[in-house]
């Protein structure tokens, strides 16, 4: 894994960005697969 600089919230915004591409990925698939 890279070591990346965290900033004072302890993410990076990379790593701030791809929770929130999954969490939408995760809500679309629910979605899909189980009418949620």
């Amino acid at each position: 894994m890279l070591k990346l600089r965290k900033n004072k919230k302890g993410f990076t915004l990379v790593e701030l960005i791809v929770v929130i591409a999954i969490m939408a990925v995760y809500q679309c698939y629910g979605k899909i697969h189980y009418g949620y």
